[in-house]
């Protein structure tokens, strides 16, 4: 029997139940597992680089021969018909340009003379006249230069050497080879309608230069004037 006043601890028995019941073990995150890293991918390799393309020549839609006929009409029906038109308009408009030059110096030589004349002689009218030749040297030259012979000249004289460097595409006919017919004509032809064009195009600026030029209260004759038509 235990004694009251020294009371001893009891020892719970081990096979029986707490009274507190079972502890839970403490709960551990739910992580997810760690992702496995992708494996390395190579880089594509680089194809190599295939050698620049040789551009094919377009072929010809004529045989030899035929681009052979083709281009003697074309340099005898267009090129030098209108060669020989520059060089006769170029010839004619120097001409023109130097006639009124010579007319006009010649009137200047007069006037020398007949005022050398009146002064020896005395007449009042030697007098007159040597006070109106220089009028009319003067109004030759503005005749002259109203009309721009010398301009338009140089046009035509550029048009025609323009036309002859393209005549040089055209290959010797002592030296041809097969194809030089075919490779020479679209050349030929190409450039030959630029040169015209251009020339054409040299006559617009004139007509510009006309109406600025009646803008400004200038007299400048229009092209068609100076060509006669």
């Amino acid at each position: 029997m235990s004694d009251p006043t020294n009371p001893t601890p009891t020892t719970p028995d081990p096979e029986l139940p707490s009274s507190e019941g079972p502890q839970p073990e403490p709960s551990q995150p739910d992580t997810p597992p760690p992702t496995p890293l992708p494996p390395p991918v190579a880089p594509p390799e680089t194809p190599p680089s295939a050698p620049p393309a040789t551009p094919t020549p377009l072929k010809s839609p004529f045989s030899e021969e035929e681009a052979r006929l083709r281009t003697q009409l074309y340099l005898t029906k267009r090129l030098d018909y209108q060669a020989e038109y520059y060089q006769k308009r170029s010839d004619e408009f120097n001409f023109n340009s130097d006639r009124m030059l010579y007319v006009s110096a010649g009137i200047m030589f007069v006037s020398t003379l007949v005022s050398s004349f009146s002064v020896v002689s005395g007449w009042p009218i030697w007098a007159l006249i040597t006070a109106l030749l220089p009028a009319f040297a003067a109004g030759v030259s503005a005749f002259r230069s109203l009309y721009q012979w010398e301009r338009q000249a140089s046009l035509y004289d550029e048009a025609w050497i323009a036309l002859q460097q393209a005549r040089l595409t055209m290959p010797d006919e002592d030296y041809t080879e097969p194809g030089d017919y075919q490779r020479s004509l679209p050349q030929l032809v190409d450039q030959t309608e630029e040169i015209l064009r251009g020339e054409a195009g040299q006559w617009g600026q004139i007509n510009l230069a006309v109406k600025s030029g009646a803008q400004n209260g200038q007299t400048v004759a229009p092209p068609a004037a100076a060509n006669g038509e």
